[in-house]
């Protein structure tokens, strides 16, 4: 049965990323179970230049491109997006990666300063939390709507 947005995965194609090389682009594609931040360039900061550090991308093709295809595929399974998404991490230093079942706490902020996709291993207190910022709201009601029920979220 192929997959359907909001309610087996949330993709978001560009949003910012911010990882163990760099900060710079990236894209988001979550399931209940799993998260993954996808860089698609890092920069690198030289005083006030920036400087292009390293460009992803799927063969020759856009990583968000590639990535929305696969999405978008009717043969596609939860269970191969979730393959896809365990190899990728596995196989890329650069990627993050987050197994949300290792989780206590959830958000999903929809506010203006403060929308994104954000874990806590912790169950209570303020420090923890981890996440990924999301850049515009268009992509942002598949994220709701994908957590909208889940035993671990304890804000919108």
């Amino acid at each position: 049965m192929a997959i359907q947005l909001g309610r087996d995965y949330a993709f978001h194609p560009k949003t910012t990323y911010v990882g163990r090389p760099g900060i710079g682009d990236g894209c988001l594609v979550c399931t209940r179970r799993y998260a993954l931040m996808i860089p698609t360039r890092i920069n690198e900061f030289i005083g006030s230049l920036r400087v292009i550090k390293k460009r992803f991308a799927f063969g020759e093709r856009p990583v968000a491109e590639a990535l929305g295809e696969f999405l978008a595929a009717p043969d596609t399974t939860i269970d191969d997006l979730e393959t896809f998404i365990t190899h990728l991490a596995e196989a890329a230093e650069e990627t993050v990666f987050v197994d949300i079942g290792l989780m206590q706490r959830l958000k999903v902020g929809t506010g203006l300063l403060t929308k994104g996709l954000y874990f806590n291993t912790k169950p209570a207190g303020l420090g923890g939390w981890i996440g990924f910022a999301l850049k515009g709201k268009e992509h942002l009601p598949a994220f709701v709507d994908l957590y909208g029920n889940s035993q671990i979220l304890v804000k919108r």
